[in-house]
């Protein structure tokens, strides 16, 4: 099952990355008024590997997140927010990576101005090892992420859904 609502506003008290790690982690937690029902089962396995996915939750970069979007849907893979290029994965972040059994490679989507060098160190001391997805821009991004799902995941170049990415 996999079922998220937005609130219209952030609860009281959290932030777009708490939000995220609340989202993905399957609990069925109540925030606010808005039940989260979302069930990943403890992230997909590809090729025997579980995945996660982490971009950046500020609105300079957060187009990376929602490009990510139909993969993690699809796969069942978690997406953790960070605070920009200077952010860090929270304790519950990481937490949830290896309570969900990701152990190895998660990806990290966008170039260095989306996320810094520090979350790759916290993956790496946390045991995972990010694959960088980037492109020069937002729209080479997503085209980038596509051709990763193509390559990785069994993502079918025979039907394809257009958007805009423009401001």
């Amino acid at each position: 099952a996999f079922s998220f609502v937005v609130p219209a506003s952030t609860p009281a008290g959290a932030d777009t990355m708490v939000f995220s790690t609340t989202a993905s982690n399957g609990t069925g937690t109540t925030v606010g008024t808005t039940v989260l029902t979302i069930n990943p089962a403890n992230g997909s396995t590809i090729s025997g590997q579980k995945f996660a996915i982490v971009a950046d939750g500020l609105d300079a970069n957060l187009v990376d997140s929602l490009g990510a979007a139909p993969v993690a849907f699809a796969d069942h893979f978690p997406i953790l927010l960070v605070n920009g290029p200077t952010g860090t994965l929270s304790a519950a972040q990481l937490a949830l990576l290896k309570t969900d059994g990701i152990s190895n490679d998660v990806l990290v989507i966008g170039g260095s101005a989306a996320v810094g060098s520090g979350v790759y160190s916290q993956l790496q001391a946390n045991g995972q090892t990010p694959i960088n997805v980037a492109g020069a821009d937002r729209s080479a991004t997503s085209m980038a992420l596509a051709d990763f799902a193509i390559a990785n995941f069994g993502f079918s170049t025979t039907t394809f859904d257009i958007a805009s990415g423009d401001p």
